[in-house]
């Protein structure tokens, strides 16, 4: 990315387009410019979540001490779960979060069993010691 674009001031004049294919917004500039946008509904979570990934990183840097390593790792906080079936039998996992929309995994069973004996292991270890 070169240089630092034009300063975003806000998202506006958003909502559904295309039949609901897609969600269209606006971004309004510094400038006063405003610029329409459209992302495909199935990007859409995506999206929303390369944006939170960059405030996170952002947010953390500003915190960090000089020359401290930054950990790019954003988790999300999961304040809810439920599971179900896919249609290819697969498992569903959906991780209601308190960053908004719900983060939803698809697993094969096999995946899921290797999660389920991973989180086994985990829970017979003791909880790390907090000082």
């Amino acid at each position: 990315m070169q240089g630092d674009g034009k300063r975003v001031l806000g998202a506006i004049e958003g909502g559904p387009t295309n039949f609901a294919q897609a969600i269209r917004f606006a971004l309004k500039f510094e400038d006063g410019s405003v610029e329409p946008f459209h992302v495909r509904y199935e990007d859409f979570l995506k999206f929303l979540h390369a944006l939170r990934t960059f405030g996170a990183i952002t947010e953390k840097t500003r915190r960090a001490m000089p020359g401290q390593p930054v950990d790019l790792v954003t988790p999300y906080v999961v304040t809810d779960t439920k599971t179900g079936t896919a249609s290819n039998e697969a498992i569903a996992i959906l991780f209601q979060t308190e960053d908004g929309p719900p983060l939803v995994t698809i697993m094969t069973r096999s995946q899921t069993n290797t999660l389920v004996e991973q989180l086994g292991s985990q829970l017979k270890k003791p909880p790390p010691r907090t000082s």
